[in-house]
């Protein structure tokens, strides 16, 4: 008898039960290596090394378990609900029939990853732990030039660029950052949000250049769950946030204004929970002239400075009734009523409203030298000790 004979009806057991090869799984599931790869990212599926390699070292596994997830995954159906509509699409324009390609792509199934965000994230902690390898792509990709030929759009650079601004925002605001460390690579920030450690890296301000060795098509699956794209956002699902929403007022609002904004991925749901932990409405409605002016981070600053003089500004108000009023300068001034008074206004807006922008930044010449903000920046490094040495490679 054969070393490897079994005999029939009886079932595989050992590492030939437990894991199975790329290929086989594959076949399995009946679709592309590049929709394989795109599924296990999205999934969270990844190889796996067993002890005793039954098909050889030559071939990648993965356990059975894991692929018999991805065959039930209802994301499976819609890939190839695309792909069958693309088919379509792609012999409506062959047989130059524009019309009937025009009404096929604005009925092109679409899909949401708020699912999965919930399934691969049970709690917000686990989120947060797995932050770092966000972060770092996503503030690369915000660093990078937009090229058509590897598919690396202008408005997923534009958004990159929002998200980290709004991130970095949040933890110049909390003062959570920790420590920082600049290398050849970047520069290393490690900062502690609810008593979980973030690192990530963020290149240097120059000019990037993209090599050809490098697959963007892999970088960009993993940034379509960490930022969204285009294709991956739809109006149909609602099913709302994540993690628990019990101390957030207005939840089913917010929820209609995260899909309004395209917000539906993980890093923009992780910044939706920490603004509104600090009292904050998300997404920010920033100063129209400030994004022009490329000065988002400073924008945003504002924006915080403008949600929480509103804030005290109200608490004020109801203790009092509405009986007393803001006192008035001695030389019969106000200078902070009218940027309280837009902050208020703001804060009372409904978010979904096109058009709403905050206007509280004056010009830099009618600013005061001597405001908060200033006063603060000036103690910013009081009390730091700087390590400068060469970097040992």
């Amino acid at each position: 008898m054969p070393k490897h004979y079994r005999p029939p009806g009886k079932k595989k057991e050992g590492n030939a039960a437990k894991y199975i090869t790329r290929s086989q799984a594959v076949k399995h599931l009946q679709v592309s290596l590049p929709l394989f790869r795109r599924l296990c990212i999205l999934k969270g599926v990844f190889p796996r090394e067993p002890k005793k390699k039954v098909k050889g070292n030559h071939h990648t596994y993965y356990h059975t378990k894991d692929i018999a997830f991805l065959q039930h995954e209802p994301l499976l159906e819609k890939f190839r609900n695309i792909r069958a509509y693309d088919k379509k699409v792609n012999k409506a324009k062959a047989k130059k029939n524009r019309d009937l390609a025009e009404r096929l792509l604005t009925r092109r199934p679409n899909y949401t990853l708020d699912r999965l965000i919930r399934e691969r994230y049970p709690k917000f902690t686990d989120a947060l732990r797995d932050l770092d390898d966000c972060l770092t792509m996503v503030h690369l990709f915000a660093s990078l030039p937009a090229l058509e030929s590897e598919k690396i759009q202008v408005k997923r650079i534009h958004n990159c660029r929002r998200l980290s601004h709004e991130w970095q925002a949040y933890i110049c605001r909390t003062h959570k950052l920790r420590k920082t460390f600049i290398s050849v690579k970047g520069i290393y920030y490690q900062a502690e949000v609810e008593g979980q450690k973030i690192t990530w890296l963020t290149p240097h301000t120059l000019q990037q250049v993209l090599t050809d060795d490098v697959d963007f098509n892999v970088m960009l699956t993993f940034l379509e769950f960490y930022e969204g794209s285009e294709e991956g956002t739809t109006e149909s699902s609602r099913k709302g946030f994540p993690w628990d929403t019990h101390s957030i007022t207005n939840a089913e609002s917010t929820t209609i204004r995260l899909l309004k904004y395209n917000l539906k991925t993980l890093l923009a749901f992780v910044n939706f929970r920490l603004y509104h932990s600090i009292n904050v409405k998300y997404p920010p409605i920033l100063d129209s002239r400030l994004e022009a002016l490329a000065a988002d981070l400073y924008a945003l600053s504002r924006y915080f400075a403008a949600n929480s003089s509103a804030t005290v500004l109200g608490s004020q108000a109801v203790s009092s009734s509405g009986a007393e009023q803001i006192d008035i300068t001695k030389d019969g001034t106000q200078p902070d009523e009218s940027e309280l008074r837009l902050a208020q206004l703001q804060h009372q807006l409904p978010s979904n409203e096109p058009g709403t922008l905050m206007h509280l930044v004056e010009d830099a010449s009618c600013e005061d030298e001597d405001d908060e903000e200033t006063r603060e920046c000036k103690t910013l490094f009081k009390n730091k000790k700087f390590f400068l040495s060469r970097e040992v490679r």
